[in-house]
C-alpha cells in the first residue's frame, strides 16, 4: 500500500520494550523507489543516536495513532 513519506517520517517507533524512538528520514532505492532503509533517532539508553533500520523489520503504520 502506497503511504506519504510525511506519514512516516516523525512517527514514533514502538518495539515490545516501549517506544524506541521517532523516523528521522527516509532512504529510497533511486531505481525501483522503494524504501530501502528508515533512520530511527532514537530514545532512551541510545538517546540522540541514529538507527539504520529495514523497513522489513516494521510491523505496520497505524495512521490513527500515528505510530510504527
Amino acid at each position: 500500500m502506497l503511504r506519504s513519506a510525511k506519514d512516516i517520517q516523525r512517527c514514533p517507533v514502538y518495539a515490545a520494550e516501549g517506544n524506541v524512538g521517532d523516523v528521522e528520514a527516509l532512504f529510497f532505492d533511486d531505481e525501483s523507489w522503494k524504501v530501502r532503509y528508515l533512520v530511527v533517532k532514537a530514545c532512551g539508553l541510545l538517546a540522540n543516536r541514529r538507527v539504520l533500520t529495514s523497513p522489513e523489520l516494521i510491523g505496520c503504520l497505524d495512521r490513527e495513532a500515528g505510530v510504527l
